[in-house]
């Protein structure tokens, strides 16, 4: 029994060892950009020839992050940051060696984004290392945007965002236009965590802006850099969602029959970090069918999640009751 205790004693000393080790690595290593304020009317169409975007700080070396966490990237990125009353917007300049030759998988929005030649950002707006955001595109312009926890992500949000990118010779560029109206965050916060996350599929690697250690997915929470902006952004209004649905059929089989439902499902925003979700008579019918799917296999297909609530909140669902964090063995 005393060698039980023992074993358990040391087993947690490591995985608390280790957890502190890699939080000082990410206040350590923070890297900052600053994200300067514009009154210029910006047109996102991938291209940076508005004279506000001369102003904006550029960001340093991108470093490797897979398959190596070390050592500046082969082919280098730079990002450009500035905000409105309305927007977050995003400009960003990939190196590569043949712009013609780019690898795409996918012109399909949210599709696994990280097989395909791109560029991603990642924001923490509460800065807290619990939740945050993360938006993309491939270098033929197709969008992903999820819902980041800690350290995995979820690509089925969805947000009305705008984005464009154009190719040249050596590199190709991405400009973004993120509405602060899809994002929830605190009033009067002018520090966000930050991240950008570079696709090279010509060298089949990945790179960060702020280094991100190779045991850890590359959106990690706990590895951002910082984000400085002049000014808080304003906060816009509520940012309230109501999705009513309404069922009717009939049939007539001699003697008439009809039949009508209705329902909604409603998410009220109390404030930056809780949400109120309220259903009456649910029935999901405004959530998108399933695709339909032939299965010859002996095996169960898994349909993915597509019902909202769901969505925002699968850090507390998706992993409900499966193995994915490791099981300690003691002999």
């Amino acid at each position: 029994m005393r060698h039980f205790t023992f074993n358990l004693l040391l087993s947690l000393l490591g995985q608390l060892f280790i957890t502190l080790t890699a939080l000082g690595q990410a206040q350590t290593s923070q890297k900052m950009i600053q994200i300067i304020k514009t009154t210029e009317a910006i047109v996102v169409d991938g291209a940076d020839d508005e004279k506000a975007w001369r102003n904006a700080m550029q960001t340093d070396n991108f470093i490797n992050k897979w398959p190596l966490d070390t050592g500046a990237a082969v082919l280098q990125t730079e990002v450009k940051l500035m905000y409105d009353e309305k927007y977050l917007y995003v400009f960003a300049k990939m190196y590569v060696k043949d712009a013609g030759n780019l690898v795409i998988q996918s012109l399909q929005r949210d599709v696994n984004p990280y097989y395909s030649e791109g560029f991603s950002i990642v924001l923490d707006p509460s800065n807290k290392k619990a939740s945050g955001f993360t938006f993309g595109v491939n270098a033929s312009g197709a969008q992903f945007d999820g819902i980041v926890q800690v350290n995995s992500d979820s690509f089925e949000m969805d947000s009305k965002w705008y984005s464009a990118t154009k190719r040249y010779k050596n590199y190709w560029t991405a400009e973004m236009a993120i509405p602060f109206k899809s994002l929830r965050f605190p009033q009067n916060i002018t520090e966000w965590g930050i991240n950008f996350i570079r696709n090279d599929m010509a060298n089949n690697c990945f790179s960060t802006w702020n280094r991100v250690p190779l045991a850890y997915f590359g959106a990690n929470l706990g590895f951002l850099g910082k984000g400085i902006f002049e000014s808080a952004p304003v906060k816009p209004g509520t940012n309230n969602t109501f999705l009513p649905y309404l069922n009717a059929n009939a049939a007539n089989y001699n003697t008439g029959n009809s039949h009508v439902t209705a329902g909604l499902d409603a998410k009220l925003a109390l404030n930056s970090s809780l949400n109120l979700d309220v259903t009456l008579n649910p029935d999901f019918s405004q959530v998108e069918v399933d695709q339909q799917v032939i299965n010859l296999t002996q095996y169960d297909i898994l349909l993915p999640e597509k019902r909202s609530f769901f969505l925002e909140n699968s850090d507390i669902y998706t992993n409900l009751g499966s193995t994915k964090y490791p099981t300690i063995y003691f002999t």
